[in-house]
């Protein structure tokens, strides 16, 4: 009872998460301290791997229970992942949004197409789940690929620079794991894969890595072979998406062996994309340590969809715009203003209904016919961009 009274008003969990839960607050902090000195780091150029093992070993120590997700423990929490809400922000110039009046942000795509169950203005990149929403009443947006939002770390002399020093490049993503679950796949026959099928039309080998992988010493084998290991930081690191679209831009090519976000950012980019059909297993598990059987069935579909689809070496298809176009929403791309909009709507919602969750379908509905009964031309655009997103 207590927890549902709780979590009824989105500032007294806000409050309560923030200064109550003593626990709670310190780990946040810790994370925070961790992935604000990980921002500080070359991961691209002159890539520090070791420093980010040191900062991932220090980052497993806080946690409490084995296969616990080392994230930051709010209600804006999947907001914060990645750099989004930041990228955003920045876009946007909406500079005096607070924490607690975050949007609900999906951090990937989530190939099972599971049901969607939040209570929060959604942003999404494509539109993939506006059918699987279980609020009907609540703005559901889809603004493209997140990657549009943030920005190149380097300028065009260095760009420029790295280009001519790397060659034509082949930029490989493998299939990560995570706090959860563990990747079982052949490293060095994958590699001697690429090596023997690519090292005659490709003059550098770059392996983008996922933090958690580098910390279990899978970059070892790459270096070894000759591969440059990068990778786009923590997931709480603000900089993660800048750095990855910046990785992404010095390729000419990019091989994945399983579906990733990466996909619909490289394509974006424009970058032809490969994904090459390699054993993978994957091993979930509880904090007991029994394994969790995930609910696979649309994510397999969809690998084969995938598979046929990005097989040619050579340029981006029609086809495969279409599939990109579905989960990453590549014609969803929004301007300065109406991400600020979204952004700004949000935290009206919140505000109006004085933080009471009950309330916001209450408030959307309201704030809607206002709109509908103005004639300004600004207005008819944001009533628009609403109406659009209440549609299912």
């Amino acid at each position: 009872m207590l927890r549902k009274i709780i979590k009824s008003n989105i500032y007294l969990e806000y409050f309560i998460k923030n200064t109550i839960m003593i626990n709670n607050v310190s780990r946040n902090n810790l994370i925070l301290n961790i992935s604000r000195r990980s921002e500080l780091n070359d991961y691209i150029e002159s890539p520090e791997i070791d420093k980010l093992r040191e900062l991932v070993f220090e980052l497993r120590s806080i946690g409490r229970k084995k296969n616990e997700l080392l994230r930051l423990n709010n209600i804006d929490s999947e907001s914060l992942l990645y750099g989004h809400i930041d990228s955003l922000i920045n876009y946007s110039k909406c500079i005096s949004l607070c924490k607690v009046e975050y949007p609900f942000i999906e951090h990937g795509i989530d190939f099972e197409e599971e049901e969607v169950n939040v209570i929060n203005t959604m942003i999404f990149q494509g539109a993939y789940k506006r059918s699987k929403v279980s609020n009907i009443r609540l703005p559901f947006f889809t603004i493209g690929p997140y990657i549009h939002y943030s920005k190149n770390l380097f300028d065009t002399e260095k760009m420029n620079k790295l280009k001519k020093e790397y060659g034509k490049t082949l930029l490989y993503f493998p299939s990560h794991s995570m706090e959860t679950f563990n990747i079982e796949y052949d490293v060095r026959e994958n590699i001697e894969y690429i090596t023997n099928n690519y090292s005659d039309n490709y003059d550098t080998f770059i392996v983008c890595m996922y933090w958690n992988d580098i910390a279990n010493e899978v970059d070892k084998l790459y270096k070894k072979y000759g591969f440059k290991v990068v990778t786009a930081g923590l997931r709480s690191d603000r900089n993660f998406l800048d750095r990855l679209k910046t990785i992404i831009l010095l390729s000419d090519t990019v091989l994945l062996n399983d579906l990733t976000t990466a996909l619909g950012y490289s394509i974006f980019l424009k970058k032809p994309v490969v994904i090459r059909a390699h054993e993978i297993k994957k091993n979930f598990m509880r904090n007991d340590g029994d394994d969790l059987n995930p609910c696979d069935g649309q994510y397999n579909d969809t690998l084969n969809i995938a598979l046929k689809l990005f097989n040619n070496k050579n340029k981006i298809t029609e086809e495969q715009l279409v599939f990109v176009e579905k989960y990453w929403g590549l014609s969803n791309i929004k301007s300065e203003d109406e991400i600020k909009f979204i952004l700004e709507l949000n935290a009206k919602i919140i505000k109006y209904s004085l933080g009471f969750r009950f309330l916001y379908s209450a408030v959307v509905f309201i704030k809607t016919k206002f709109w509908c009964k103005g004639s300004d031309r600004m207005m008819d655009n944001k009533l628009k961009l609403l109406l659009e997103s209440l549609n299912r």
